[in-house]
């Protein structure tokens, strides 16, 4: 069972890369 932190890092990693990929995506 993970704990909040990591539940939290993890979270936070998977929302910064589909902002990513969304701003690329925005600029084309």
């Amino acid at each position: 069972m993970q704990t909040d932190q990591q539940l939290f890092e993890e979270t936070k990693q998977t929302a910064e890369a589909i902002l990513f990929s969304k701003a690329e995506n925005d600029e084309e």
